[in-house]
């Protein structure tokens, strides 16, 4: 796995980390609040740096301080395009805690009587963590506030930690000129002049990326050199492999979930190269201890506490030479039980995550019920068509007095949405099943990427037709003209029927349940879209109406194979015929006057020939 060049972002709380982080990722990942402690564990994007466009500024635009103290320096714009010839360059950017309060004034203690004091000793570890892996270090100061002791303490632990040299200084919150004076005076530090940025309104980003795109073209080049000195290149976030993590279970998982003695030749979408994995549950199911337990390494915050983690964080590892990445998302409870935005914006962003998932896990603890979070996580799975994994955690527990029949049958009658999602019975603890977990999670990315040929599609709508139809109370028979799949992640057929609302409501769960066994998407949800047969207008040649009789096939539009189907076919026009079968009819007053009813005609007095009285 290429490893890129990473940044951490440290400071002391409230100096606008978050904030910085997000602008520079160029979307919302980390939380931001002004509550104190809101970051807790280390949140990691991958992002591109593109060179800015310079734009030459006339001597009158700049103060003759900002010329003192960047004297050769041009504007750049921030929102244009990149320079001609210019190359760009990703880094893993890191988002960290603040440093020195985890705790919010008032609410050291959480609604269940939990000190959240107890979390420092892990929140400083990831901190450190983040520190010590990078490349470069992103010190972020208040420009409006100046130093203070905190600020202090930072700059004591770089130089404890030997990091001073990886160090550049960023003077947030600089809205306008009028902190220069402050900034100037924020490099006793020891890194120089601070970068002044405004993570608000987007002053002095551009700048700022031009900094980091020449640091992380100097780290780059040192690491392919192998220059004497320079900053150590970080480490995958995590590295294992399935015999390290569970060198005593027995037996192997198919993790293709293709039969490979298919004799007909059919169409697959390769599975991206990074599998995203999304956990997603209760608070307290254990799911940073999962992730903990895949990556190898304590990359989460585990904690009794319910609600430990708040960001929805991404891991990457590798295993056997394939990538995946581990979303870790916030418990989730009843909405009447939230406390405050910072956990309304964490259920925001555990719905991002199941949505840009390529595979879910909904994480169950085994000593407790399925409760009514779970239900709904489960119905938001079914209603976004995921890929998704029953995993029971924490069975090591239970094993003893709980049969797993018995707790299939259970969970059967529990989540019937899920019926055909496969189950894993996992202990995080003891690192147990995680083998089985992640040959799952391949299985089904490769069945949810899988495209079946139309034949077969057919042959299988065919099968299921003459086994049971949809029936209809007004007597009408269901018929299906053409089907094709059009679509995959989730597969997506599309079926050309006479009468969609036949099709619809139970029949069309019957429907999917029967494909699953039919085609080779049996653990993974099928989107099926009925249309009905259209009727092709006349052409524009002044005739006009509708053709009577109907097209037996649908027509495909161009574009990406399988994809695009219309369902119309073009008829051929015959103006001749028309103009023949449309000829006016003769008008003939008398012939009208003669089939005139004789009782209702009126009649009309005789004239009188002239000349006579």
């Amino acid at each position: 796995m290429r490893v890129l060049p990473r940044i951490a972002i440290l400071g002391r709380p409230n100096v606008g980390k978050s904030s910085l982080f997000n602008r520079l990722a160029g979307r919302r990942v980390s939380i931001v609040d002004p509550t104190p402690g809101t970051t807790r564990d280390r949140v990691e994007a991958t992002i591109e740096l593109r060179p800015p466009r310079v734009i030459k500024t006339r001597p009158a635009k700049r103060s003759r301080r900002a010329k003192r103290l960047h004297p050769d320096e041009d504007e750049l714009d921030a929102e244009g395009d990149s320079a001609p010839g210019a190359s760009s360059r990703f880094v893993d950017l890191v988002d960290t805690g603040g440093w020195g309060v985890y705790v919010a004034e008032g609410k050291r203690f959480d609604d269940a009587g939990k000190d959240l004091a107890s979390l420092t000793p892990e929140i400083e570890a990831q901190i450190l963590s983040a520190a010590r892996s990078a490349d470069l270090i992103l010190f972020v100061v208040d420009a409006r506030t100046g130093a203070i002791a905190l600020d202090e303490r930072i700059v004591e632990l770089l130089r404890r930690e030997r990091l001073v040299e990886r160090v550049v200084a960023i003077a947030n919150k600089a809205d306008d000129s009028s902190v220069e004076s402050e900034i100037a005076a924020l490099a006793r530090f020891g890194f120089g002049v601070p970068h002044p940025v405004s993570a608000k309104s987007g002053r002095g980003l551009a700048k700022l990326r031009a900094v980091l795109l020449e640091h992380a073209d100097r780290i780059s080049a040192a690491r392919a050199g192998g220059t004497v000195g320079a900053a150590p290149p970080s480490p995958p976030p995590s590295v294992s492999t399935l015999t390290e993590m569970e060198s005593s279970e027995d037996g192997e998982a198919d993790e293709t979930g293709i039969d490979p003695t298919a004799t007909e030749t059919v169409v697959h979408t390769p599975t991206p190269r990074e599998l995203k994995i999304a956990l997603i549950g209760r608070r307290n199911a254990g799911k940073s201890s999962v992730v903990n337990a895949l990556a190898g390494e304590p990359r989460m915050i585990v904690s009794e506490i319910a609600g430990t983690t708040r960001d929805a964080i991404d891991v990457r590892f590798e295993i056997d030479g394939r990538v995946l990445i581990a979303i870790d998302t916030a418990g989730v409870r009843k909405r009447k039980s939230w406390d405050g935005d910072i956990e309304y914006y964490a259920n925001l962003r555990t719905q991002e995550s199941i949505r840009r998932a390529d595979v879910c896990i909904l994480l169950l603890d085994a000593a407790e019920r399925v409760s009514q979070v779970e239900k709904n996580l489960a119905m938001q799975l079914v209603e976004a068509y995921k890929p998704t994994i029953i995993a029971v955690n924490k069975w090591d527990l239970v094993k003893e007095t709980l049969k797993p029949d018995d707790y299939l049958e259970y969970l059967g009658q529990e989540l019937p949405g899920l019926s055909f999602a496969p189950i894993a019975f996992v202990s995080a603890a003891s690192r147990q099943g995680m083998r089985d977990l992640i040959a799952m999670c391949f299985n089904l990315a490769e069945q949810a990427s899988h495209r079946e040929t139309t034949g077969r599609v057919n042959a299988a709508i065919e099968r299921v037709l003459t086994e049971r139809g949809p029936s209809s109370k007004l007597g009408t028979k269901a018929k299906v003209f053409y089907v094709t799949q059009i679509d995959v992640r989730p597969p997506t057929l599309a079926l050309v029927v006479n009468k969609p609302e036949l099709f619809e409501g139970s029949y069309q769960r019957y429907l999917e349940n029967k494909l699953r066994d039919e085609l080779p998407f049996s653990e993974v949800p099928i989107r099926l879209i009925f249309s009905a047969r259209k009727r092709e207008e006349w052409g524009s040649d002044g005739s006009g109406g509708k053709s009577g009789a109907r097209d037996d096939k649908p027509q495909r539009s161009e574009g990406r194979s399988g994809a695009g189907l219309s369902l119309t076919k073009p008829r051929p026009t015959r103006p001749e015929a028309r103009a023949s079968a449309a000829k006016p009819r003769p008008t003939r007053p008398e012939a009208r006057a003669s089939a005139a009813n004789p009782r209702t005609a009126k009649a009309k007095p005789a004239r009188a020939p002239r000349g006579r009285s």
